[in-house]
């Protein structure tokens, strides 16, 4: 569960967060992460902004189609506080760990060539953990095409075929990409 609590206003003028309403959005699938205007305009058109007094809070999880918008007052600020919260058998959940490198194409690669013990070091479940079910597993297959997922997804009793399918689906965007560089937030 994501949190950000606000300790100013979010108003339309201060860079708020925009999301895509849940119910209209169970069918998509987690990737690909990123989603630009030009090719997912639907999207953009069902995004509402998330507009809250200071000390309120916006909680969502990470299936939440969302993204922060620019600020526009000259002189704005906008101070939130980012909270992750995650179950106690999910360590990879958050901030500093594989999940915020494994967007890199070098992490990605590393990923891919890894044993399944160098990626537990990352923080990757193990095969056999409860973690692994039909969605992760077609996740990591779409995310991480070249990954071999055949001992995760047997451990969970995922059909190899589901891999073969959410490698075709999937589509891979580069953070070289002019849509991945840094937003200039600061922490």
């Amino acid at each position: 569960m994501s949190i950000i609590l606000y300790y100013d206003n979010a108003c339309t003028d201060l860079g708020p967060t925009y999301v895509v309403p849940r119910e209209l959005t169970r069918n998509e699938p987690l990737i690909p992460h990123i989603r630009p205007r030009q090719t997912y305009p639907e999207l953009y058109k069902l995004e509402r902004p998330v507009l809250a007094p200071a000390g309120s809070l916006f909680i969502y999880d990470l299936r939440t189609i969302q993204r922060g918008s620019a600020m526009r007052r000259i002189m704005g600020r906008r101070i939130t506080h980012h909270i992750i919260y995650r179950r106690a058998d999910a360590p990879w959940v958050g901030y500093a760990s594989w999940a915020n490198f494994g967007l890199t194409d070098k992490f990605q690669s590393l990923l891919e060539a890894a044993t399944i013990r160098q990626r537990e070091a990352f923080g990757i479940p193990p095969p056999g953990h409860p973690y692994w079910n039909a969605e992760t597993v077609a996740g990591m297959a779409t995310r991480y095409p070249a990954m071999d997922l055949k001992p995760y997804a047997e451990r969970a009793r995922v059909p190899a075929k589901l891999i073969d399918i959410a490698r075709k689906r999937g589509t891979h965007v580069s953070l070289n990409s002019p849509m991945m560089r840094p937003p200039g937030v600061v922490r």
